[in-house]
């Protein structure tokens, strides 16, 4: 999967940040062609367990259901699929101003009873959080949009997009 996701925090936190594990997965043609897919980090910050996702999905004005599709796969096999388990220590080193976090222990694969997140599904993190190019659009032509943008009725625009259509029927993103 061609996605880039990059977290930073302070030092003083660094810490507190443990079971860092990322996970990668293709939702092209048989989950590997195509550069459509999606990232997640998942990690525990004090107490809290936290799942970041960073997405590309389908592309095209008729591909709302396409959307819909990667969208459902990917929040239910991201932290199932492709995963690497680092220290806050070997992510750090990769900023090139500040002091590198400091080693912490951090769980490792396979051990039973001793990787806190692995175990979780993306939204049984506390937080979760969706971020990329998650491609939904307008459903009206582009001269209605550059008309309404024009006369400053941004409200008007709302009420076709896809996103916000798709989450109402429960669709995606719900």
């Amino acid at each position: 999967v061609g996605i880039h996701l990059s977290c930073f925090a302070k030092t003083s936190l660094c810490p507190h940040i443990s079971d860092l594990q990322w996970f990668a997965r293709g939702v092209g043609l048989m989950g590997t062609m195509g550069n459509k897919g999606g990232v997640m980090l998942s990690m525990k910050v004090h107490a809290t367990t936290v799942a970041i996702v960073n997405s590309h999905l389908a592309a095209g004005n008729t591909k709302a259901a396409r959307r819909n599709q990667d969208y459902c796969e990917l929040a239910s096999v991201l932290p199932r699929s492709n995963r690497t388990t680092s220290t806050p220590s070997t992510l750090a080193t990769r900023v090139s101003l500040g002091t590198p976090c400091p080693t912490t222990p951090t769980a490792q694969t396979g051990g039973a009873g001793t990787d806190v997140t692995s175990e979780l599904g993306l939204w049984e993190h506390d937080i979760a959080f969706w971020i990329g190019d998650l491609n939904y659009r307008l459903d009206v032509p582009y001269d209605f949009v550059m008309d309404r943008v024009k006369a400053k009725q941004y409200s008007k625009l709302l009420v076709h997009d896809q996103l916000i259509k798709e989450k109402a029927t429960g669709s995606a993103f719900v």
